[in-house]
């Protein structure tokens, strides 16, 4: 619902479900990854662009992160969220 055509029939259902938000996968990943990222390290999420501003809050709340950006792509869509481990 709501994809373009050639992702919605070129990706894998399993790449494109993220549960009834279509955030349960990513809220779920940054929760995982906690005690595996390094200081300084990166995190980078792809996102769909109504996504961006709720990932972007859940990133600031989590003492673990900081230099939480909002990235844009060639179209000047806010498409990605990235974040350094404090």
């Amino acid at each position: 619902i709501g994809l373009e055509p050639e992702v919605r029939n070129g990706d894998p259902h399993i790449a494109l479900d993220g549960g009834t938000d279509g955030l349960e996968l990513v809220l779920s990943l940054i929760d995982y990854v906690h005690g595996m990222v390094r200081k300084g390290g990166i995190l980078a999420l792809e996102l769909g662009e109504e996504q961006v501003k709720q990932v972007s809050e859940k990133l600031e709340k989590i003492p673990l992160w900081e230099n939480v950006r909002q990235i844009t792509d060639l179209t000047g869509r806010r498409r990605a969220v990235t974040a350094r481990a404090k």
